[in-house]
């Protein structure tokens, strides 16, 4: 399963977004993020999200991030991991705590 988020690189203030919306009937279209104008100048990120089964208890996933401005730009990414299986907490600790520690050997830095 592959997935594409195209985030912008502006700040974009979300208030003004959901106040945009409220002001809306259901009759009108909503207020979409491509209608606030952040995406204009082409500044933004491509985000690729990939996931895959090795087998029946591995899930690998492949994050890759594609800078489209014309400039060097910061993302801080932030994996976030899902458990389906709750109560296991002593297990889950013990993953995570391998996931944290072994994260940063497995992330590089790619500008344009």
């Amino acid at each position: 399963m592959k997935m594409l988020y195209k985030y912008p690189q502006h700040e974009f203030l979300i208030h003004g977004w959901w106040k945009e919306n409220k002001k809306r009937s259901k009759h009108e279209p909503e207020f979409e993020l491509m209608d606030t104008g952040i995406f204009n100048d082409d500044k933004y990120f491509d985000v690729f999200i990939e996931y895959a089964k090795q087998n029946v208890d591995d899930v690998l996933i492949a994050i890759t991030v594609c800078n489209r401005g014309n400039e060097d730009a910061d993302l801080n990414i932030i994996p976030t991991l899902w458990f389906a299986t709750p109560g296991h907490g002593a297990m889950m600790m013990s993953v995570l705590h391998f996931l944290l520690h072994n994260l940063a050997s497995s992330i590089s830095h790619i500008s344009n």
